[in-house]
Formats: C-alpha cells, sequence, structure tokens
C-alpha cells in the first residue's frame, strides 16, 4: 500500500511556473547569442524562440478543476458556461453546453434547456460581449477573438431605428424637373430621376 501524501498544489504550480521562467531564461540567452553573433534571419530566430518556450510543461491542474459532477453547482447559466468555455478552449454549441452543465450539476428546470442556454446567451452577448455568438447556436468567448468585431442584433436594430427614424430632407429641386406644358389644360407629366409627378394645369 503506497503511503505517499498527494503533492501539495501550491508546490506543484510553483514548480511548473520555475521551469516556465528557466525555459524563458534559456531563449532570452539563446537570442542574444545569435544577434550577438550577426545572426540575420530574425524569423528563424523568432520561431527557435517561439519552440523553446512553447515546451509542454507538466499539466498544472488540480483534481478540483476536472468539469464532472458539481463543477457548476450553485452558478448562474452564464457563469457556468463561461467556466465550461474557459475549460474547453473550443467553440461549443447550446446543445453540448446544456448537456455539459447537466453533468457538472446546474439544474435546468425550464420545459426546453437547449433554448434556455440559447436565449440566455444571446442575452450576454447583447448586453455585455464577453460571450460571442461565432455561428447560430455556438458560443465562445469574446478574448479568443481579439480582432474580430461581432454584431449583435440589438446593435443592428438600434441602426436601422436610427436611419427609418431619421428626417428625411430630401424634397426635389423643382428646376430639376424637365418637362412640357400643355396649353390645353390637360395633365402634365415632369419627370425627374427619381420621381414623376402628374400636374393638372
Amino acid at each position: 500500500m503506497d503511503n505517499a501524501t498527494p503533492a501539495d498544489p501550491f508546490e506543484v504550480v510553483i514548480a511548473n511556473l520555475t521551469a516556465q521562467r528557466d525555459r524563458i531564461d534559456q531563449t532570452i540567452q539563446v537570442l542574444r547569442q545569435l544577434k550577438a553573433s550577426g545572426f540575420t534571419d530574425a524569423g528563424a530566430a523568432l520561431g527557435a524562440a517561439t519552440a523553446l518556450t512553447t515546451t509542454p510543461v507538466e499539466d498544472t491542474k488540480s483534481p478540483n478543476d476536472a468539469m464532472g459532477p458539481g463543477a457548476f453547482l450553485g452558478m448562474t447559466i452564464v457563469d457556468a458556461a463561461k467556466k465550461l468555455l474557459t475549460h474547453e478552449r473550443r467553440q461549443m454549441g447550446n446543445v453540448e453546453i446544456a448537456d455539459s452543465l447537466k453533468r457538472g450539476g446546474l439544474v435546468l428546470n425550464s420545459a426546453d434547456p437547449v433554448n434556455t442556454i440559447g436565449s440566455v446567451m444571446t442575452r450576454r452577448f447583447q448586453q455585455i460581449g464577453d460571450v460571442v455568438r461565432v455561428g447560430r447556436g455556438t458560443w465562445g468567448l469574446k478574448e479568443w477573438y481579439p480582432n474580430r468585431t461581432f454584431k449583435t442584433a440589438a446593435k443592428a436594430d438600434a441602426a436601422s431605428t436610427q436611419t427609418e427614424s431619421a428626417p428625411n430632407d430630401s424634397s426635389p429641386d423643382p428646376s430639376s424637373f424637365a418637362g412640357t406644358a400643355s396649353a390645353s389644360g390637360e395633365a402634365v407629366v415632369y419627370r425627374n430621376s427619381d420621381l414623376t409627378v402628374e400636374d393638372l394645369v
């Protein structure tokens, strides 16, 4: 029987960060040596530096980070969905989010939990914007898309309402009409590029 005590989570994280720092220090030294030696291919140097600093490091997740039963107990739908998206690090659809939240212990009392997830996520997207709709019924985190803007339905409605309610002061200039007057008093048609006006003389 193994009597080993579990590792202190703080010590695990500290050891992991120390290993990362050591690799970064190593990479800085390599880049300085390349620069001093007159190495001119900056792209290759940066590629090598990236490879050195992104070497996999021991997983630092604690057992409490698992998305198992109880992971979402007592959380709101939005908070639980954000935690799930952060953990999964990928886009997820309404059905998948609803299933994961249920498995994680979030109680959804609605008749249609998938629809509820969609409605809550849409409201968060429109009001706050930290959760974004990347496709129909598919969600991600705004932080994943730093250079992308997402058009919400509320913004689109506001823009169309604003243009519809703007005063229309585009009455035609009478001098832009061309036509001939009828001496008999019949209807005369004046034509403009935008409209046709019939007038009795």
